[in-house]
């Protein structure tokens, strides 16, 4: 079996959801056609040498399935294949996983893999509604709030309660968890830096994925931002 080598790897800026958000008026696919051309032009590998692109989204549905739409507008062709997947937070390192798998298969010679998430263009929100950016994460909230208060008959519909909260009710949102856990665990965002810190340099320091990704000038309205990596 073949082995499998990550090459490269550069990332736009990260920035803040809702009105104040720098990404606010800037597309995903704006986002991502930057980065894949970068990433060619930089390790000199041509276009037609790629094979497959797989990208990573939590929001995979309606506003993020667009794999195949960032082949087309970064010009690469069309004879690449093009995979959206989830795996909710873990979905960029499946993409990256499945990659690696097609290449030491020797189905894929060149994979293009990574992930996308902008939360001002996940839907049903949009950037100029922040009444409660929590309804980015499900559609359900959205349409509760658009019931009428008045609802004819006996008709009203009854929400079930979510898997989680029947089976696993100790299960929330990444915010709330580490709340708790600081509450209740004390455990400080320094010492959980130090901790992952420790965790990751000895498997990592003498690869290249123990290298800081590389800086790519994004273009936002008004101004150009870049990564400090």
């Amino acid at each position: 079996m073949r082995e499998a080598v990550v090459i490269d790897m550069v990332r736009t800026p990260f920035g803040r959801a809702g009105q104040r958000g720098v990404f606010r008026d800037v597309t995903h696919v704006e986002l991502v056609v930057p980065l894949l051309k970068s990433i060619l032009e930089r390790n000199k590998v041509g276009a037609e040498e790629v094979d497959e692109l797989l990208m990573g989204s939590v929001g995979i549905a309606g506003m993020l399935t667009r794999s195949r739409h960032y082949v087309f507008e970064a010009g690469l062709p069309f004879s690449i294949s093009a995979t959206d997947m989830n795996k909710q937070c873990g979905s960029s390192l499946q993409a990256c996983a499945q990659g690696a798998f097609a290449v030491m298969a020797g189905m894929s010679d060149v994979v293009l893999a990574g992930g996308i998430e902008t939360m001002d263009r996940v839907q049903p929100i949009k950037p100029d509604d922040e009444r409660n950016l929590s309804q980015v994460q499900s559609a359900e909230v959205m349409s509760r709030e658009m019931l009428p208060g008045d609802w004819p008959g006996d008709k009203k519909p009854k929400w079930n309660k979510r898997w989680y909260q029947v089976t696993e009710p100790w299960i929330m949102d990444m915010g709330a968890t580490a709340e708790k856990l600081i509450a209740t665990r004390r455990r400080s965002v320094r010492r959980k830096r130090a901790f992952w810190r420790a965790k990751s340099s000895p498997s990592q320091s003498s690869t290249p994925i123990g290298q800081q990704p590389k800086s790519i000038r994004t273009r936002t309205p008004g101004k150009t931002q870049r990564s400090r990596g």
